[in-house]
């Protein structure tokens, strides 16, 4: 097979030789960029964009149509965060997961890996209710209406690859590859239920023990804390992923309130304890902190590509009491500084709801939400700004059903080389979760 040199465009540094069929699209010389370590610190978002001379390579072109077919040299140029949405189409595609969580909270959603998602069950019970009326015959009610017990089974781990090398079973096509999806089991021992978990850095830590979670308990009961770490997420083959233990179990007691007891699980209850949980041994059933081992967590300004972009960071300004922030609001971009106050780089008044704002920062861009807004959802498009000079750049369509991005969804640009943007939302029957990904067309 011919060989393709890929090398920096600023200094002409060689990146990586690949060789590749001439059949092969420009999507895998892509990848190999980023699998040499080409695409920059994940937390800028930077995008990889390919030339053959002055030509812009695409990613769906085959090399034999460039003239590669024969090998040659192909030029990198990485791109800031944002710079493909300045003027390249942008492609919505979706795919929907069997996966539900507790009422206007859904999955929780983390970055894994290049252009890859892991969603979870919020709590290891909640309560699930249905737009739909199905669920007439439960015994089980409380002021919305009737519902179900549902749980997190160890299977209820997905990894969602936004742009994957190839299909797999129930695989979305786009442009530079396909949305594949698989299920990543936690390999827990026979008989052992997940009654708390937290995932942070590529590793999990499940509080597992026999019975159901969110039963009733009359005393504490007896479990183990196991970490799994996530491996392999790298890997091109989304198959390679997998959780293993590390480390050994360690012994803990614990009791927390039952996730039916109350008539309003938004107050007290098994959703605060689970939600103030503070991974210390103990009685926790009426709010208390026990005593033991605590997990610890570092708190950092922002989150990566969403409101932050390396060391900037988007937030609301101060608000004039008398201004009306249902129309307007202060908002303002910043530059973090090490023990002292961030500096205010760019402030302006945005158009539209304050309850939202800015969908993803980039060095220079900022998608912003739509000005047609209300207090729980923005409506029909997306805005790409500059922020330094607050110009509209231009207008996305929201272009899948239903057409708003809601408060509380997940949402962000992808660590990656495409600079795709997502989010996602559970369905009216409060099982599945739809995630929808916008890829500039490279």
């Amino acid at each position: 097979m011919p060989d393709i040199l890929l090398k920096a465009a600023a200094s002409g540094a060689e990146i990586a030789t690949v060789s590749i069929g001439p059949l092969e699209p420009v999507a895998r010389l892509r990848r190999a960029a980023v699998a040499a370590g080409y695409g920059g610190p994940p937390e800028l978002r930077c995008g990889l964009r390919l030339m053959f001379g002055a030509r812009v390579l695409r990613d769906s072109e085959t090399l034999e149509a460039l003239g590669l077919g024969d090998g040659g040299a192909v030029d990198v140029v990485r791109m800031p965060a944002l710079e493909f949405w300045r003027e390249s189409k942008i492609v919505w595609s979706s795919v929907k997961l069997p996966l539900g969580g507790p009422l206007c909270e859904g999955a929780v959603v983390e970055q894994v890996g290049r252009d890859r998602l892991l969603a979870f069950p919020t709590r290891p019970a909640w309560r699930r209710y249905d737009d739909n009326n199905s669920l007439e015959a439960s015994p089980l009610e409380d002021f919305i209406g009737k519902y179900e017990i549902n749980r997190f089974e160890r299977s209820d781990i997905w990894l969602i690859g936004a742009n994957e090398p190839f299909a797999m079973e129930g695989s979305t096509e786009t442009s530079s590859g396909y949305i594949s999806v698989r299920r990543i089991p936690l390999p827990l021992p026979e008989g052992q239920a997940i009654h708390a978990f937290h995932f942070e850095d590529g590793l999990a830590t499940v509080l597992m023990a026999t019975g159901l979670a969110g039963e009733a308990m009359e005393g504490l009961k007896e479990g183990m804390l196991q970490k799994f770490r996530l491996c392999r997420v790298e890997e091109e083959d989304l198959r390679s992923a997998h959780f293993q233990p590390e480390g050994a179990p360690v012994p803990f007691k614990f009791k927390f309130p039952a996730v039916a007891d109350g008539r309003d699980p938004r107050v007290g209850g098994y959703v605060a304890a689970m939600r103030n949980f503070d991974w210390q041994e103990g009685d926790q059933s009426d709010g208390r902190t026990g005593k033991g081992r605590g997990r610890g967590s570092h708190v950092r300004s922002g989150h990566d590509g969403l409101d932050r972009c390396g060391q900037l960071i988007a937030r609301l300004g101060d608000q004039d009491p008398n201004q009306d922030v249902q129309r307007a609001f202060n908002f303002e971009v910043c530059e973090l500084q090490e023990g002292r106050e961030p500096q205010r780089l760019a402030a302006w008044v945005a158009k539209g709801h304050i309850n939202h704002s800015c969908q993803s920062l980039g060095d220079r861009l900022l998608l912003f939400s739509g000005e047609h807004a209300g207090e729980d959802a923005f409506y029909q498009c997306i805005q790409l700004i500059d922020w330094q000079t607050q110009e509209k750049i231009r207008e996305i369509p929201l272009e899948y059903e239903p057409g708003y991005i809601e408060c509380e969804w997940p949402r962000g640009i992808l660590s990656g080389s495409t600079q795709t943007f997502f989010t996602c939302h559970m369905t009216h029957s409060y099982n599945e979760t739809v995630f929808h990904f916008a890829t500039p067309e490279m």
